[in-house]
């Protein structure tokens, strides 16, 4: 924890200066740094590194090798007491299971791990190329969106925003090209912002719960409707999974309808996630007419909030 303080101290403090410089963009570049240097070089961090990445590369370089029993074998030996189970209780089984997950991280993660095989890389250059890329986007979004970026910056690690992205790579990656977008939402200009979601979609299909965004985030939503609208939601909680579970089949998605019946499932409430959207929701409930007169961004980014919060409504 101690590395994550002093790195996000670092990006805060190099903000914080940089932006009270003439010549700012030197500055901003050292900023992001040591966050991306945190994520470029960390190992084993989140649920789905060792469950998900790392067995996914072993079984993509084992492919790439003409998927020989001795190289299976020695990729996936050490990994056998972590991962295995009575379904995979071989190395070669187990490889077997992961060469289907590296079916389903989607064309462009894949895309990036042939650009790191082709360069003699593996799991720690691609992620180390995602690291790079997600804080690029992020601090891109920060800069151009934000009247207080040194806030910013350090709300992207204190609302946990910063660890989601060391976990879910895929996913987070997708998250910033959708925070890029943001701006084709405020500018009306729906080609590149629809651009931007299809090229998330790429790297991980869930991306496309953000195209109402360029619509919804038009809508002057007031404080009081809000709140009577998570209200109802916690209110149909009890119906929301078999609900998405019926509309992730009739879209196709059939592998994350499957989260619902699976050892992912949990009943426990997000309660410190809901109260970190829950409190935004609410300041900027209260400071909602002013605020929206300052940045051309707040209903757009207020609305997102509410949306967050909405869903974590339903998480029990």
């Amino acid at each position: 924890m101690i590395v994550y303080i002093v790195a996000t101290a670092l990006t805060c403090l190099l903000v914080w200066f940089g932006e009270r410089q003439e010549r700012k963009w030197p500055w901003r570049i050292c900023a992001a740094l040591p966050l991306m240097i945190v994520s470029a070089i960390r190992w084993d961090v989140g649920t789905d590194f060792y469950h998900t990445y790392y067995p996914a590369s072993l079984a993509f370089e084992c492919i790439k090798g003409g998927a020989l029993p001795d190289q299976i074998d020695k990729a996936f030996a050490p990994l056998m007491r972590r991962l295995g189970c009575a379904e995979f209780n071989t190395p070669m089984k187990l490889y077997g299971n992961f060469v289907s997950s590296v079916k389903c991280l989607g064309p462009g993660y894949r895309s990036v791990m042939e650009v790191a095989w082709w360069f003699g890389g593996g799991i720690r250059t691609h992620m180390a190329i995602f690291a790079i890329l997600t804080g690029i986007l992020v601090f891109v979004a920060i800069y151009r969106q934000s009247k207080w970026p040194t806030l910013a910056a350090f709300l992207y690690v204190t609302t946990s925003n910063y660890f989601l992205s060391l976990n879910i790579v895929r996913q987070y990656f997708a998250v910033a090209i959708g925070l890029v977008a943001v701006e084709f939402v405020r500018d009306r200009k729906p080609i590149p912002f629809f651009a931007c979601i299809a090229v998330a979609a790429i790297f991980h299909p869930s991306a496309i719960v953000l195209l109402p965004l360029y619509f919804v985030g038009r809508i002057e939503l007031r404080f009081r409707w809000c709140a009577l609208l998570i209200l109802a939601a916690a209110a149909a909680a009890p119906f929301a999974a078999p609900t998405a579970v019926w509309v992730l089949e009739t879209l196709g998605m059939h592998r994350y309808a499957g989260y619902f019946q699976s050892e992912y499932r949990t009943e426990g409430f997000e309660w410190m996630f809901f109260a970190v959207n829950a409190a935004f929701m609410v300041f900027g409930g209260w400071y909602w007419a002013r605020a929206k007169k300052v940045s051309p961004y707040f209903i757009i980014w207020y609305n997102m909030t509410v949306i967050g919060t909405l869903f974590l409504s339903l998480s029990g």
